[in-house]
C-alpha cells in the first residue's frame, strides 16, 4: 500500500496560490484541531472542465500547484523562526520574486487558453430560445 503524504502542511504553505493566479478554497481535512486553520485545499474541477480542461490539463495543474509549493517552501526556509508561521511575513517575502513573476506569466497564459463561459463566443442565457 502506497504511502501518502502528511495532510498538514506548514501553514504557510497557501500563501503563494494568490500571488501566482490561482484560487482555492481551503477546505479541513480528519485531524485537524480547527476548522478556522484548515491544512486542506478544494480544487473547483466543475468550473474547470466547463472551461474545457481535460484529465491530461489536470495533471499540469498538479504541477503547477506543486511547483507554488516548493516556491512556498524555499521561501518558508529563509524566514526567521518566529516568522515561520506569520501570514503577513511570508506573504511579504513573496514580493519581488523572479519564480513567483514568471509562475504567475505562465498560468496567466495558460489559464486564457481557455474559454471562459460567458465572455466570448460561447453561447449564453441571453442567446437563442431563453433570451432574456
Amino acid at each position: 500500500m502506497p504511502t501518502l503524504p502528511p495532510l498538514h502542511p506548514p501553514p504557510a504553505t497557501r500563501p503563494p496560490c494568490p500571488a501566482v493566479s490561482i484560487t482555492l478554497n481551503k477546505n479541513t481535512v480528519p485531524g485537524d484541531r480547527s476548522a478556522l486553520v484548515p491544512g486542506g485545499v478544494r480544487i473547483g474541477t466543475p468550473a474547470m472542465t466547463t472551461r474545457g480542461l481535460t484529465e491530461a490539463d489536470f495533471t499540469r495543474v498538479a504541477d503547477i500547484l506543486h511547483r507554488a509549493l516548493q516556491i512556498a517552501l524555499a521561501v518558508q526556509g529563509g524566514l526567521e523562526a518566529g516568522a515561520k508561521s506569520k501570514v503577513d511575513e511570508f506573504v511579504a517575502a513573496l514580493k519581488g520574486r523572479e519564480d513567483i513573476a514568471a509562475l504567475r506569466k505562465e498560468v496567466n497564459e495558460w489559464a486564457s487558453s481557455f474559454a471562459m463561459p460567458g465572455f466570448g463566443s460561447e453561447p449564453t442565457v441571453t442567446d437563442g430560445p431563453f433570451k432574456v
